[in-house]
């Protein structure tokens, strides 16, 4: 993606030695409740020999994945691009939730994960690609 803003974080690296390191949700930044794990956003994520992520059912949406380790559920790492990283609240699913985080985040919305062309606006060209994702998560 053309703009780096988009993640939250820039590299998660677990690891250089064996280490095990687990995801943990505590706060409920959607206000829709702690029941489903909200997602976590790098652009870089590296999970080192040796070394284990334990996502405890939370989504990790990146860019780029360097998988030399273990991961406890990799159907919850997604790569940004993929028809998943419209799954902002991570039920697994695109879906009217997701719709209204996107509408909610309308208009100038720099670094949103809403805004999925980079341009720091989120508008038409984002809901048509949350729309065209619409359904299950594969």
């Amino acid at each position: 993606l053309p703009n780096t803003a988009l993640f939250s974080l820039a590299t998660l690296r677990v690891g250089p030695t064996a280490t095990s390191v687990d995801l943990l949700d505590n706060h409920d930044n959607d206000g829709l409740g702690q029941e489903a794990c909200e997602a976590l956003y790098v652009e870089t994520l590296i999970i080192e020999s040796g070394a284990t992520l334990n996502t405890n059912d939370c989504r990790v949406y990146y860019s780029t994945l360097i998988l030399d380790g273990e991961v406890d559920d990799p159907a919850h790492l997604i790569e940004i691009g993929s028809p998943c990283s419209a799954d902002f609240d991570g039920d697994g699913a695109v879906n009217a939730f997701d719709l209204a985080i996107l509408l909610g985040s309308w208009g100038p919305c720099e670094g949103c994960p809403a805004d999925f062309n980079g341009d720091a606006v989120v508008d038409a060209a984002d809901l048509a690609q949350l729309l065209g994702a619409w359904g299950m998560c594969e």
